[in-house]
């Protein structure tokens, strides 16, 4: 008996098989494993790849259905563990694994961690991570079922999740054909699903996430219609909260803001009606970003405005009750996706729900919202403790709004290493109009290096603002340093200043005293004199 049994089904897979079976070679030679990989009907290099590592390699005919084809890398099983890969996914650390084999705790199944790269309709550019079960305590009679994101029928009471990840590349497409062919193959399937079986809970949730991106109104039909299914099927409790969610995704999507908070609505009438639920579950993450997310942007919407519909009574339709309601939903996001980091929720529900939302772009993106909701309010203490938590890049204006309330500016340092050339153009910009200057250059000059091109600007002008510098002595240099930083200020008492430097600077560097001739900051100071 061997300890593992690895079992993959492949079709056409040469791009990623041979980087995915290398990936699981530390694994294999630290502890015993049989390799199980069973071909649908390539027509590539994949039957050559895959026979140079597996242990058993068969032809399957494929029969329309995911299961058929997995259930054939469970004929003969003799292992202790079953635990199944697809062949874009790469193993990248094979350690915990190793450890989890070796010592053999009791538990009935194993998750891991996989990261899907991914560009597609739910999410832009990101490794959207999933806790997925995906290792078994081998027993007689397992089987896969559902022809089409199958799962394994076996009990699962007693999970361990495992520290180990996958990246899978599976949703990084050549081209739109690509990625339109793999859909429709979806769709169709999955059609057959339920015109086979009307009832079918999750044939509605699945056809909804294939056809999403290219045929939304069917997308929303089927969500829709599963979500009445789900509220009187016998199925997991679960469930009906997923399509409530998915629903305020695809609302969220379409800028229509009173459906999805009229979707949170029933997502809590549901929950305070529920006897069953007592646990966080995947869907609440979700819900409440979309929430969030719809009472921020209502935050800018006057009164009488046509999302008026999405509130109960009138006092709730001003900016300062949105405002109150994004700042509970996102801090409620915030708090549920630490937990969910924390694996305190269940594994078992992402079967039934691939959360979107639960990733570290979505948690900056509501870090941001809620350091800006609470510089509105003033509250630049707990801006600041969101703030922290985002990169800069991109959010300079904010970092400096909220640097201008706590009369702070030491985040500076963290503006610097992000992006200098941002980090400058954000600080000559808050200059303008500050008053505050001192602490601006003071905090500039203690970043940049000095053989920075911009320490000697920033170092000028501090000087100058601290009256340590002789106006009617300066060098070329530091005349031009003065130039540029006086003529950007909106200072009326500047302008002497600038004038009298201005002039020196001409009569000194300018033999012909022509604007043709001119350098564009002395021209630039020109138009403001």
């Amino acid at each position: 008996m061997h300890k593992v049994t690895i079992g993959m089904i492949v079709k056409n897979e040469k791009k990623y098989l041979e980087r995915c079976l290398k990936a699981l070679k530390p694994l294999r030679e630290a502890v015993d494993t049989e390799l199980v990989i069973v071909d649908t009907g390539s027509t590539d290099e994949t039957p050559e790849i895959a026979e140079k590592y597996a242990d058993k390699f068969t032809r399957f005919e494929w029969t329309e259905s995911f299961s058929d084809a997995r259930n054939q890398t469970l004929s003969g099983l003799d292992s202790e563990w079953y635990m199944y890969i697809d062949a874009d996914e790469i193993l990248e650390d094979a350690e915990n694994l190793i450890k989890f084999f070796n010592e053999s705790p009791e538990c009935d199944t194993a998750t891991v961690i996989i990261k899907s790269l991914m560009k597609n309709h739910l999410v832009e550019d990101s490794a959207q991570e999933s806790r997925l079960l995906r290792i078994y305590k081998t027993r007689p009679g397992m089987k896969f079922t559902g022809i089409i994101h199958e799962s394994l029928d076996a009990p699962a009471d007693n999970i361990v999740n495992i520290e180990a990840s996958f990246l899978h590349y599976g949703y990084l497409y050549e081209n739109e054909n690509e990625r339109r062919r793999k859909e429709i193959r979806n769709v169709s399937m999955l059609r057959r699903v339920i015109d086979e079986n009307p009832e079918d809970v999750m044939g509605y949730f699945q056809i909804a996430e294939a056809c999403y991106r290219f045929a939304a109104d069917d997308a929303l039909r089927y969500w829709t219609k599963g979500y009445e299914n789900a509220k009187t099927a016998v199925c997991e409790p679960i469930v009906k909260y997923c399509y409530s969610a998915r629903l305020m995704m695809f609302f969220t999507g379409q800028a229509m803001f009173d459906s999805v908070i009229m979707w949170r609505l029933n997502f809590d009438e549901d929950l305070k009606n529920d006897t069953e639920i007592r646990r966080p579950f995947y869907p609440e993450i979700e819900a409440a970003y979309y929430t969030g997310s719809a009472y921020a942007f209502l935050t800018q919407c006057s009164e009488g405005e046509q999302y008026a519909a999405a509130f109960v009574t009138k006092d709730e339709n001003t900016p300062e009750f949105c405002s109150e309601k994004a700042i509970f939903w996102l801090e409620e996001f915030i708090r549920l996706y630490s937990e969910y980091k924390d694996g305190k929720f269940d594994s078992l529900d992402n079967q039934y729900y691939p959360v979107v939302n639960a990733k570290q772009s979505s948690y900056e993106e509501a870090c941001e919202e809620l350091a800006s909701q609470y510089a509105k309010k003033k509250d630049y203490i707990k801006a600041a403790f969101y703030i922290d938590e985002i990169d800069p890049n991109e959010r300079f204006e904010l970092f400096f709004e909220v640097m201008s309330g706590l009369h702070d500016y030491s985040r500076i340092k963290k503006l610097f290493e992000s992006d200098i050339k941002n980090c400058t153009a954000a600080i000559i910009n808050a200059l303008r109009e500050s008053s505050e200057r001192k602490l601006i250059l003071t905090a500039a000059v203690s970043v940049y290096p000095e053989d920075n091109a911009q320490f000697s600007y920033f170092d000028v002008a501090l000087k100058f603002e601290e009256n340590r510098i002789d106006t009617d002595n300066l060098t070329l240099h530091e005349s031009l340093m003065l130039i540029q930083y006086l003529s950007g200020l909106i200072d009326p008492k500047s302008k002497p200043v600038l004038r009298k430097i201005l002039g020196k600077y001409i009569d000194s560097v300018y033999l012909i005293k022509d604007e043709v001739h001119y350098s564009d900051e002395v021209r630039n100071a020109l138009k403001v004199i």
